[in-house]
């Protein structure tokens, strides 16, 4: 249990770590002036943008046995954070943050073993969710070499990290994914004042972690577990535009999706002292469902 606590705390300490080393960075280099003229539609030099977003944000778990267990409809407002370097011989340096505040409705059932009329009954509710994305990138332009000027094609990757907490809940939820993004970036000059920019690629899921403060809830032990297996996929389509005060601006439609496998069941006991057991009379436990996510997003960036 003690190794599974440190991992879930080494989760929360890295994505802090890479807001503070976001943050650093963005005072470094806030005050410096790109190397390349402001009118480029490219990435070119240095380069730092801050945007927003909405959209739908939608997770769902199912049993061992395929069976829905709950899942969340949410609307979503995101918050979004990038700064990076292109080097004159087509090499990239990436460093993005997010933080995304989501609430809708959650469709489940009622977990409360001290209560047999309530326990697994039905429940529609309100909820909200936060979660948040830190990534660490390199990539290199495959169209350097044959002296495109107007369009990029980048092969990135690096190491990412996503957090979930649940929120306005009486207990702390608490999941993170270490992954390693593999991605083609690529912008195309379609005009003087317009680009076009996409992005496809796969999350290779290194570990994670799911952290229920069980206790508060009246089990014995709080469920602290590890889910080894998973996939992720990221993509975005968009365009980078000047303004008529010459700004560079930019728009674009995210989607993201996970899929986890679930992780072994912890056993323990409820309110009373007994262990879990199935509805066979089986021992049992509780474990974190294989879950999904899909979560789309519309932003809007000041580029600078």
């Amino acid at each position: 249990m003690t190794n599974k606590i440190q991992a879930s705390n080494i989760q929360v300490c890295m994505l802090r770590r890479l807001f503070i080393a976001f943050v650093a960075c963005f005072l470094a280099f806030g005050g410096q002036n790109k190397s390349y003229a402001e009118s480029s539609l490219l990435k070119n030099g240095l380069y730092k943008s801050l945007g927003i977003g909405t959209g739908y944000y939608y997770y769902g778990e199912i049993d061992m046995q395929g069976k829905p267990v709950m899942n969340l409809d949410f609307g979503l407002f995101n918050v979004y954070g990038n700064i990076g370097y292109v080097a004159s011989g087509g090499f990239k340096i990436d460093f993005l943050l997010d933080a995304n505040i989501a609430l809708g409705q959650y469709t489940g059932g009622v977990l409360d073993t001290s209560d047999e009329s309530k326990d697994g009954k039905r429940l529609v509710s309100f909820m909200t969710n936060s979660f948040y994305h830190g990534e660490f990138k390199i990539g290199y332009n495959f169209l350097k070499p044959f002296l495109v000027e107007r369009a990029s094609l980048y092969l990135q990757g690096g190491l990412g990290y996503y957090f979930n907490r649940t929120d306005l809940l009486s207990m702390d939820r608490l999941q993170g994914y270490l992954y390693v993004p593999i991605q083609l970036e690529g912008e195309a000059e379609l005009s003087q004042k317009w680009a076009l920019n996409y992005m496809g690629g796969l999350n290779a899921f290194i570990l994670g972690n799911h952290l229920s403060t069980s206790t508060k809830w009246h089990y014995s032990k709080n469920l602290d577990v590890l889910q080894s297996e998973g996939f992720g996929a990221k993509a975005f389509i968009g365009a980078t535009y000047k303004t008529r005060d010459d700004k560079i601006n930019s728009f674009r439609l995210v989607y993201e999706y996970w899929s986890v496998e679930g992780s072994p069941a912890v056993a323990m006991s409820d309110y009373t002292g007994n262990p879990l057991t199935t509805k066979d009379g089986k021992l049992s436990g509780l474990y974190e469902p294989k879950n999904s996510s899909h979560i789309l997003t519309l932003q809007y960036i000041w580029n600078f």
